[in-house]
């Protein structure tokens, strides 16, 4: 186990495909996510990210048979896509500096921008996020890069089709 980060959780870390197929298919319930994790991800609500158990369980069923669905995977691809390509891209394209400083570039560039876009694309489909008009968003050079001002943006929980699933 590794405690890391500003919350101080313990989790493992697995790369290797038998560990990961034993913790998420044939033995999820002896992993559970437990309630630090559901309150530190509570932007992505109760669905499958959160779940444990027999929700889980539930939920994994089914949306495995909706993601199996040809048209379901072409319109999730294209619509992601779109969304990155037009609007996350852009945003991150001079935020990140961290990333690109220097001659070299961080070798965990791709699994951050993955992971970025991933909880960016839970965010987005589930809130209306738009910055506050005005604020003025610029990088703060330092060892851990961040915004100078924060980012000043509201939220508003979208309503969700098929959210009951």
């Amino acid at each position: 186990p590794v405690q890391a980060g500003l919350t101080g959780v313990r989790f493992f870390i697995t790369c290797d495909p038998s560990n990961v197929r034993h913790i998420f298919t044939s033995n999820f319930l002896n992993y559970p996510k437990g309630e630090e994790y559901a309150e530190i991800f509570d932007v992505l609500g109760h669905g499958i990210f959160n779940a444990d158990g027999d929700s889980w369980r539930s939920q994994r069923a089914k949306s495995q048979l909706l993601m199996a669905a040809p048209r379901f995977r072409s319109f999730s691809a294209r619509c992601t896509r779109d969304k990155v390509d037009k609007s996350l891209l852009p945003f991150l394209a001079h935020k990140f500096l961290a990333f690109n400083a220097g001659p070299r570039t961080c070798l965990g560039k791709e699994v951050a921008f993955t992971q970025m876009k991933a909880v960016a694309a839970a965010v987005l489909w589930n809130f209306a996020v738009e910055a506050v008009p005005g604020h003025v968003v610029e990088p703060k050079l330092s060892v851990m890069l961040h915004m100078k001002n924060g980012l000043a943006v509201t939220v508003k929980r979208r309503k969700v089709l098929g959210a009951d699933l």
